[in-house]
């Protein structure tokens, strides 16, 4: 047999060593991939360096922060002062008060910070009224010392929404709810906290009656105040010149939001 004929041979047959036909693909394979990486390694390397570049020249900006103060209450008075003392309540908890008074004085308050230029200031809250207050009697708004406004609750005959305009601000009332209250072990307790209350203005020494206590209205109020200063006061209180002891208030719910539109009323 010649050499030409053997060499067609072996070409032509389908049986063989599959150790060698593996050895030669795996090298071939090898081959392959050592080419390609010669070829891209060069780009890797200055893409890296791109890369590492171009993240050491960002500049981070932390998020802002919200510009809306919260208070629940749920943990305390916070900032918040007050000139009298806070009484428990049987119905009312994690909230500011109630309080007991009718000296008309800013019995409690915090002051707020906003940038100069601030339009307009809003505080929002929930606020209840205990007992059946009189036409004399009045929840008062402070700013920076000096009345902004004394709405009489009148016993939560107000019974929609009621906006007062003034030169310096608005306060708005979002009438809630109006509650009796039928527990008599409650309107007891109040009635001995009421009576022993010694800064709650009364202009007799008479004890308080169960009207003074066994009912409560909810308003959600909003202040507005125009033009805040960069240090604003923010203070409430009541006035009245009832006989009886008893009749408070609470807070709850805040924000303080600084905003420059004047905002809507609050409404259903």
């Amino acid at each position: 047999m010649s050499l030409k004929t053997a060499v067609i041979k072996f070409v032509r047959a389908e049986d063989g060593s599959i150790t060698a036909d593996w050895v030669v693909l795996s090298a071939s394979v090898v081959g392959l991939g050592m080419a390609v990486l010669a070829a891209v390694t060069p780009g890797i390397g200055s893409l890296t360096t791109d890369i590492d570049t171009s993240m050491s020249e960002q500049v981070v900006v932390p998020a802002e922060p919200s510009s809306e103060t919260a208070f629940d209450f749920s943990n305390g008075f916070a900032s918040w002062g007050t000139a009298i003392t806070s009484y428990t309540d049987p119905l009312i908890s994690d909230a500011l008060g109630p309080f007991y008074d009718q000296s008309g004085e800013e019995v409690l308050s915090n002051t707020f910070a906003f940038e100069p230029g601030t339009e307009f200031a809003v505080v929002e809250f929930d606020m209840t009224a205990i007992g059946k207050m009189e036409r004399h009697d009045d929840f008062r708004v402070f700013v920076n010392g000096e009345m902004l406004d004394a709405t009489s609750i009148r016993d939560g005959r107000i019974d929609g929404t009621l906006v007062n305009d003034h030169e310096a601000g608005r306060v708005a009332y979002q009438f809630m709810d109006h509650e009796r209250i039928s527990d008599d072990a409650a309107i007891q307790q109040r009635i001995e906290t009421a009576n022993t209350t010694a800064e709650n203005g009364a202009t007799t020494g008479r004890d308080a009656l169960r009207s003074n206590v066994d009912r409560q209205s909810t308003y959600r109020m909003q202040v507005v105040v125009r033009n805040p200063t960069p240090e604003t006061r923010i203070g409430f209180g009541r006035g009245g010149d009832s006989p009886y002891p008893g009749e408070g208030w609470s807070i709850d719910n805040m924000t303080v939001t600084p905003v420059d539109i004047m905002p809507e009323v609050p409404g259903p």
